[in-house]
């Protein structure tokens, strides 16, 4: 008789909604490796146009109402934080959001026999996983992101931060400094390690690269691409301070801003106030699909983050890591966890974090310099196939949890 596949169940408040949808798709696509050597269901909350039950290739989607009427549900139609900053009337939802994926989750529980949970984020489901070992039995792993360390500050909240760290049985962060941050709030230091999310090279690759694409964005000159969430902590505003001094080496520059978030109007007012409407494009949120061809045809990609107010800064940025596997040189800001993905300035040119002259610079030295630009491309693609590949990421994954399950 064949032995029983192990059974896991994933706990996540970001998913893909549909094929296409702009959603990240990290969890998704782990989830979909982790498939290959075990069985894996993902409870997911309830979005508008998402079906409640579904397959992902072989993962089993279910997804939990939060609020009601169901056109009510906003709090998780992307990241959560974001919506609550955006819409502060949202944050009526969280107690209801904790308490039905807790109940979702032990309906499952009841239903069925699993081996292991998988936490993406300490809170909310992180203290949800606690829960669910306490009455259960079940290990857990914990994977931090960023923000769920990095936010939210509030004495409660903290505690539930504590609590869920402490009961898990392993704690995976995207960066060593993050790591250090899940150490100090209570992670068994010798049971949380580094692991990021990874990048799909095969997806992101210097192949993509389109010319119809290129044209169209920018045809008689340089393009610099953003991709992101239109939000304070990636620091958007200081790169569109940087293009009047970018456009006085390069007047055929032109600036693509991909992504969407509670600052684009203010964002796309301040272009305007400077000028910049015909240098500046802002696409709105694309399909993840479509990303490849817009990271390969750049000339630069920028990721000028910052330390919001808030205290939430960058983790990983795993926009940097898909960058950097399509053959885009890229110049980023020096904060948290972005020395992990660009090797400490090895891979990327680094700059001050709010700093508009310090990009310019940057993105002056990398267009002019042709040399410059292979050896970041080539010492860029060799680190993300080495080290940020999902193939290899996604295989210590599936051992972690074996581990643990085990």
């Amino acid at each position: 008789m064949s032995e029983r596949r192990l059974r896991l169940l994933v706990l996540t408040s970001t998913f893909p909604r549909w094929n296409g949808d702009h959603t990240p798709r990290f969890v998704a696509d782990l989830c979909v490796s982790l498939s290959e050597r075990m069985d894996v269901t993902v409870l997911a909350p309830a979005s508008h146009g998402a079906d409640g039950l579904e397959l992902l290739d072989v993962v089993e989607v279910r997804r939990f109402r939060y609020a009601w009427p169901a056109r009510t549900q906003r709090l998780a139609d992307g990241a959560i934080l974001p919506n609550i900053r955006r819409n502060p009337l949202l944050l009526a939802q969280v107690p209801g959001f904790v308490a039905a994926e807790l109940l979702a989750a032990r309906r499952l529980l009841d239903q069925r026999e699993f081996d292991a949970i998988h936490a993406h984020w300490a809170i909310p489901q992180g203290f949800i996983a606690s829960v669910l070992k306490r009455q259960y039995g079940l290990p857990v792993l914990t994977t931090t992101h960023g923000s769920d360390i990095n936010a939210v500050r509030l004495p409660l909240v903290t505690q539930l931060k504590r609590h869920a760290l402490r009961s898990s049985d392993a704690v995976t962060a995207v960066s060593e400094q993050l790591r250090q941050k899940a150490i100090t709030l209570g992670a068994p230091e010798e049971c949380t390690t580094v692991l990021p999310m990874g990048v799909n090279t095969d997806m992101f690759s210097p192949e993509h690269a389109a010319t119809t694409l290129r044209d169209r964005l920018a045809p008689d000159g340089p393009l610099i691409l953003f991709v992101g969430r239109l939000a304070e902590v990636k620091g958007a505003t200081f790169l569109i301070d940087a293009m009047p001094k970018i456009l006085r080496d390069a007047p055929a520059a032109r600036l693509v801003m991909v992504g969407d978030g509670p600052d684009r109007h203010a964002l796309e007012r301040h272009a305007a106030r400077l000028g910049l409407e015909a240098q500046i494009t802002f696409t709105g949120a694309l399909p993840n699909t479509a990303l490849p061809a817009y990271y390969a045809s750049a000339d630069v990609f920028v990721g000028p983050s910052v330390i919001a107010r808030g205290g939430d800064a960058e983790s990983f940025g795993i926009v940097l890591a898909e960058a950097m596997a399509s053959g885009c040189p890229v110049v980023a800001s020096e904060v948290e966890g972005i020395a992990d993905v660009t090797g400490g300035g090895e891979h990327a040119l680094l700059v001050p974090p709010g700093e508009p002259a310090e990009i310019a610079n940057a993105v002056a030295g990398v267009l002019g310099d042709e040399a410059l630009r292979e050896r970041l491309r080539s010492c860029a693609l060799k680190a993300v196939r080495e080290r940020f590949s999902h193939d290899r990421l996604h295989k210590e994954y599936a051992s972690l949890i074996e581990k643990i399950a085990a």
